[in-house]
């Protein structure tokens, strides 16, 4: 993920890898010794504890003393603010960045990109992992720029923005296995009734459809005036337009049928 023209990663490369932990204390070992055991690519990792509760920053701890990694131990922030502050730690020598976060199974390729990732597809609809990414400095210049206020998913936002600002390419290729916990925030790239459930419980049971609104509105703000035209008139219609003007937008919004027909609903009847 860029924001600019540049050569693409490539092995024997030097990548800095933010991440954020919070009460990891069972896994955030094999965690770091996969992360370090990265072939092709000379890694540094650089992590933020977000005030965990359990034994995890004591896990840390020990891994910063053995100049592993760079820690900071932080107070509780909440998890978009924490793995921005863990961006900022990244110095701005390192050209390429990547996110990290917290089954070892191999079971099935992703679920998230289906027809394809462009700015239009992400005004709904998360499709980027962040456990997946990589960005250039570029790009998280612009991220660290303008903060975490209003951010509601930090790995959403990212995309967005590389997508409205350069250049957002998807590789579709599974390199990586994803361990999924009990304290685990989303099921991104599942599919089914997990999804379905935690769609249910996060949207309607915690209220957080409005969040994807102010998401939007914040993007706004910060970037309309850097759109393409095209990328611009629709940002401005899902924000200001009325719900008919939404419900109606003529363009794919969403990666599966149902999810489409389900998000029009949504704006038809005013809840985004």
């Amino acid at each position: 993920m860029k924001t600019t023209g540049q050569q693409p990663l490539t092995d024997n490369v030097t990548v800095a890898v933010a991440m954020s932990t919070y009460n990891g204390e069972r896994f955030v070992a094999d965690q770091i010794d996969s992360v370090l055991a990265q072939e092709g690519c000379d890694v540094h990792l650089f992590v933020r504890d977000d005030g965990s509760r359990d034994g995890t920053a004591d896990i840390l701890r020990d891994y910063a003393a053995r100049g592993l990694i760079v820690l900071d131990a932080g107070e509780n922030k909440g998890m978009v603010p924490s793995f921005f502050a863990a961006l900022a730690m990244v110095p701005d020598t390192f050209e390429f960045i990547a996110f990290c976060d917290e089954q070892l199974n191999r079971t099935t390729r992703s679920h998230l990109n289906r027809n394809g990732v462009s700015f239009p597809k992400l005004m709904a609809e998360n499709v980027c992992s962040g456990n997946t990414m990589v960005m250039n400095r570029a790009l998280v210049t612009e991220l660290l720029a303008d903060g975490p206020e209003d951010v509601y998913v930090h790995d959403w936002w990212t995309a967005l923005v590389a997508a409205g600002l350069g250049e957002l390419t998807y590789d579709d290729f599974p390199s990586l296995e994803y361990r999924r916990t009990g304290g685990t925030i989303s099921p991104t790239g599942s599919s089914g009734i997990p999804l379905l459930l935690f769609r249910i419980r996060t949207f309607f049971g915690k209220g957080q459809l409005s969040c994807i609104s102010t998401q939007l509105r914040r993007y706004r703000d910060r970037y309309e005036s850097r759109l393409k035209p095209e990328d611009r008139k629709l940002l401005v219609r899902m924000t200001d337009g009325n719900r008919f003007a939404k419900a109606f937008t003529p363009t794919r919004l969403r990666q599966k049928l149902p999810d489409e027909v389900a998000v029009r609903l949504f704006y038809l009847a005013g809840l985004l």
